[in-house]
């Protein structure tokens, strides 16, 4: 049996051999990376997959730092202008970012072009079947219905993802 983590390196490696070899060639002239176009990333955990994509072909900045709560936290202002001023914007989406929402609607609306990871993979309901073992049909489809969010913890779904993320960041991030 493959192992779910060399299949994920596998890809990862392959997406970032892609994506280098698609730069523009307006950076042949060494630039510190002032010039780069700037990707910025919601979640840490899809900021370093980016990071890792990419290379230093773009620089990517990251608005969650490790151990924050994607459904609680609030951007900066600082934050919120970077969203704003982004060649590309990419987030968990399906509400994940919940108190990002109105920033990042509002970038999209300005034109700034946003990639929802969570749209390239199938996701899995909550509840998953086991969950209404006492009768509660009802109650449990209302307070848990819907798609986990969580597809970055299934590496398979990660590297469906990844690879959508290169694909967006071609198209649209020069």
């Amino acid at each position: 049996m493959r192992s779910p983590f060399r299949f994920l390196a596998a890809v990862l490696a392959s997406a970032a051999v892609v994506l280098a070899g698609c730069g523009s060639g307006q950076g042949a002239d060494g630039a510190s990376g002032a010039n780069r176009p700037t990707v910025v990333v919601t979640t840490n955990i899809l900021g370093d997959v980016v990071e890792n994509l990419v290379g230093d072909e773009l620089q990517v900045v990251t608005i969650m730092p490790v151990g924050s709560d994607p459904h609680e936290f609030q951007a900066s202002a600082q934050q919120v202008a970077q969203i704003g001023a982004a060649d590309g914007v990419i987030v968990n989406g399906a509400g994940f970012e919940e108190g990002l929402l109105d920033v990042i609607e509002s970038a999209e609306g300005d034109g700034v072009p946003v990639f929802e990871a969570i749209g390239a993979v199938a996701t899995i309901g909550f509840g998953g079947g086991h969950h209404d073992e006492q009768g509660d049909e009802d109650e449990d489809e209302h307070e848990h219905g819907g798609d986990d969010p969580h597809f970055f913890t299934d590496p398979a779904r990660m590297a469906i993802a990844a690879d959508a993320i290169v694909e967006f960041l071609i198209a649209n991030v020069d």
